[in-house]
C-alpha cells in the first residue's frame, strides 16, 4: 500500500504533527485488519513555497517528518513491514521555492514524476518488486507540455440550491 497523508490535514487545520500521526496510525490499523501481510511505503511530507503568515506549515512538516522515521520502525512488523518514502528529499519544493508544482505545493507534470520515482524506489529498494525506479525527465522535457486549452462554452446558471453547468451548445 503507497501512502501519504499530511499536508492538508496540518495545513488547514483538521490537525496538528502529532494528530496525523495518529491518523497515520489508524489508516496502518484499519488495512491490516483487511489484510494482516500488507506492506506499505509511507511517506513523509514536502515543504510548500513559503505562505506569509504560516509559519505554521514549515513547523508542522517538519515536526511529523522527523516523529514518521520512529513511527514507522514501532509500527512496522516482519509480518507487514513499512518503509519510509522521503518525497520530502525527492520532491522538489521548498520554502524558498517549488520548481515541482505549478501554485507552491501540487505537483505539475515534471513534480508527477519525481513522486513517482520518489513512491517507485521503496517496491524496489525495500521490497526487491521490479528492476529499477522510474525514470525522471528532464526538467524542460517537451513530453512534459500539457496542451489543456481551458473549455470556454460553458455557462453558468445559478440557482437558489444548486450550480448548473451546461456546454453551450445545448
Amino acid at each position: 500500500m503507497l501512502a501519504m497523508l499530511g499536508f492538508n490535514d496540518m495545513g488547514w487545520f483538521y490537525s496538528d504533527a502529532e494528530g496525523t500521526i495518529d491518523s497515520m496510525d489508524t489508516l496502518i490499523s484499519n488495512a491490516r485488519a483487511v489484510n494482516p501481510e500488507l506492506q506499505f511505503a509511507v511517506a513523509n511530507v514536502p515543504q510548500r513555497s513559503f505562505i506569509g503568515g504560516r509559519e505554521d506549515l514549515v513547523k508542522n512538516t517538519n515536526i511529523y517528518n522527523n516523529l514518521l522515521p520512529n513511527a514507522i520502525s514501532k509500527w512496522s512488523t516482519h509480518q507487514s513491514p513499512i518503509h519510509l518514502v522521503d518525497l520530502e528529499q525527492n520532491y522538489n519544493c521548498q520554502p524558498g521555492g517549488c520548481p515541482a508544482g505549478y501554485d507552491g505545493l501540487h505537483p505539475n507534470a515534471w513534480g508527477e514524476f519525481l513522486i513517482a520515482n520518489a513512491f517507485s524506489q521503496t517496491p524496489v529498494n525495500e521490497f526487491k518488486l521490479g528492476s529499477k525506479p522510474l525514470a525522471i525527465p528532464p526538467q524542460k522535457d517537451p513530453s512534459l507540455t500539457r496542451d489543456l486549452p481551458v473549455p470556454s462554452n460553458f455557462n453558468v446558471f445559478f440557482r437558489t440550491l444548486d450550480l448548473d453547468l451546461r456546454p453551450s451548445s445545448l
